[in-house]
């Protein structure tokens, strides 16, 4: 489906949605004035939407809405009917009048808004008013004049680290399993956790031509989405080690842990500048994989842990220079913290089997604050992210759920576990997914 107008820039429009108003049950209701509500005067609206068939609609949206609302009647709500790409409904007990704000919201199995539009149309009486609804993908507020449709392009993106070519080298992937291609070729042997920028234009990694441990020697390398070198970033670490990375939320900076004696430490570099400044240095820990908040709150989720001990997910508040624990576990480890774009929910996995890694692998979730903390997968997921919205989420899986075997591959899953579908397939090793 397509559309003309001014649309949103970075999510196109999923639909057209059309909806057919009747109007009447009134005597001399054609000559009635408009500016008021008409007693015992009604309308219903007949509701139609049908995604294009590549769209990622169909997997996201879980419950849709409409809602008729103007200032002189009540509002009005009714829950929509989804089967497979199609959205159909019936709303009754419309007052013929003038104004009538018609609004569709679409969400996701975390009841975020994902979708959504709306257009004003009057209600007349005895008559059948044409309304046409645009709903579009949530996301920014730069708007463009074009004709676009809801496929491949729109799409999110995952880059991740793959061997599936004979090396180790970053690979893309669409969130519906389609456009699967080599970034990179060629560069440091050992490569780690690629990472958009916040806006998709860039990709980091770290890379080392070293084949033991995570980092040591490494230089920050950054992309553009071709796989082209654009720049590289030297840190003060760059002699030591790097241990997890990440952009700053304005996408100005990297966010990265360098090794030190007896754990890491959380340091920013800006990749104009080249000023490195340490972010938080507490003595004793380790600090590493750190994920800004998208939001630009400042606040900054890492993996903490004495030197010798369990780790748990805290949160740096760069404003304050005050951390918080978000998990108090002393029978688990946990990683790999993802904020949501909205910055509202946290990703994470855990291992319960410290002692025989990868047997007790889980994937929870949690709120910003660290409540309502829940498992919602046990398949032997690990490196999660969110995906389209918060209503997927992309991870590495063991081959076979057996980690022995040390072969990865990407799957995708919705936010509440279900719907499991497996996005590359082989007998590789594929990790630290990224998306956007």
């Amino acid at each position: 489906m397509f559309s003309k107008g001014k649309l949103f820039a970075r999510k196109l429009v999923v639909a057209i949605a059309v909806m057919e108003i009747f109007a009447g049950c009134g005597s001399n209701s054609q000559h009635a004035v408009m500016t008021q509500p008409q007693p015992n005067q009604f309308g219903s609206a007949l509701f139609k939407l049908a995604a294009a068939s590549n769209s990622p609609f169909e997997r996201i949206a879980k419950t849709i809405t409409l809602t008729i609302s103007a200032s002189d009647m009540n509002t009005l709500t009714k829950s929509l009917t989804k089967t497979d790409s199609i959205v159909t409904g019936t709303i009754t007990g419309i007052p013929v009048g003038e104004n009538r704000l018609f609004r569709v919201d679409v969400y996701d199995s975390l009841d975020t808004d994902q979708y959504t539009g709306s257009t004003m149309a009057n209600v007349t009486a005895n008559d059948t008013v044409p309304v046409q609804i645009v709903v579009s993908r949530i996301s920014g507020s730069a708007t463009v004049n074009a004709t676009v449709n809801e496929g491949s392009n729109s799409l999110e993106k995952i880059v991740f680290l793959s061997d599936r070519g004979g090396t180790q080298q970053l690979w893309k992937i669409n969130t519906d399993g389609t456009g699967l291609a080599q970034l990179t070729n060629g560069g440091p042997s050992t490569k780690f956790w690629p990472k958009w920028s916040p806006d998709g234009s860039k990709i980091v990694y770290c890379g080392c031509a070293c084949d033991a441990g995570q980092g040591f020697g490494a230089q920050i390398f950054i992309l553009d989405t071709n796989g082209n070198l654009l720049d590289t970033v030297k840190t003060a670490a760059s002699l030591v080690g790097v241990a997890g990375l990440g952009w700053s939320n304005d996408g100005g900076s990297i966010l990265y842990s360098e090794n030190i004696s007896c754990g890491q430490r959380m340091r920013k570099v800006s990749i104009t500048t080249g000023t490195d400044s340490i972010l938080y240095n507490e003595s004793g820990t380790t600090q590493n994989q750190p994920d800004d908040n998208p939001t630009g709150n400042g606040k900054i989720l890492y993996v903490s842990a004495p030197c010798a001990g369990y780790s748990n997910i805290e949160m740096f508040n760069e404003n304050t220079k005050q951390s918080v624990v978000l998990t108090s576990y002393t029978i688990l480890c946990t990683n790999g913290p993802r904020w949501s774009k909205d910055g509202q929910r946290i990703v994470f996995w855990e291992d319960s089997s410290v002692t025989n890694y990868g047997n007790s692998l889980k994937i929870g979730l949690m709120n910003a604050d660290g409540t309502n903390q829940i498992i919602i997968n046990t398949c032997h997921g690990e490196q999660p992210m969110f995906a389209e919205g918060t209503s997927q989420i992309v991870f590495s899986r063991p081959e076979n759920d057996d980690v022995t075997t040390g072969k990865y591959n990407i799957w995708i899953m919705g936010s509440d576990g279900s719907n499991l579908n497996q996005l590359t397939t082989g007998n590789f090793v594929e990790t630290n997914p990224d998306v956007h």
